[in-house]
């Protein structure tokens, strides 16, 4: 196992079924995934045999950056079926909520960070 994942991480892995792994679609996000996959794996078979991977959530995503395209797609080829469709797009509206200290659906319900929060939860119910 990896040092860098905590006991807190572990803890919590051990006691979940599901994973969810909010990933910033840049270089060194992308390969941090790689080693917390593996260390997922090595929890599931040494100590959660129910723990399984629900999904992959770019965050701050950028349609319009090559980048961030160029890493759904490794991503996808990777982990088939683990990324999700929904992502959180950068937002201006979330990081004004934050600073009010408002979830996003009471400060602009109509802000694209509130869209795709929608989206990221009728996808996940779809999947459980």
């Amino acid at each position: 196992m990896s040092p860098a994942v905590g006991m807190l991480t572990v803890n919590a892995l051990t006691a979940s079924n599901y994973v969810l792994m909010p990933l910033q679609a840049e270089f060194l996000p992308f390969k941090g995934v790689q080693r917390f996959v593996r260390n997922v794996h090595l929890i599931k078979k040494q100590l959660n045999k129910k723990l399984e991977i629900l999904g992959i959530i770019l965050t701050k995503y950028d349609e319009h950056k090559s980048m961030h395209r160029q890493i759904r797609t490794q991503l996808q080829e990777l982990y088939p079926g683990w990324v999700l469709e929904a992502s959180i797009r950068s937002n201006i509206s979330l990081a004004k909520a934050q600073e009010q200290s408002k979830e996003i659906f009471t400060f602009d319900h109509n802000a694209n960070g509130a869209k795709d929060y929608h989206a990221l939860a009728t996808e996940i119910k779809e999947r459980l």
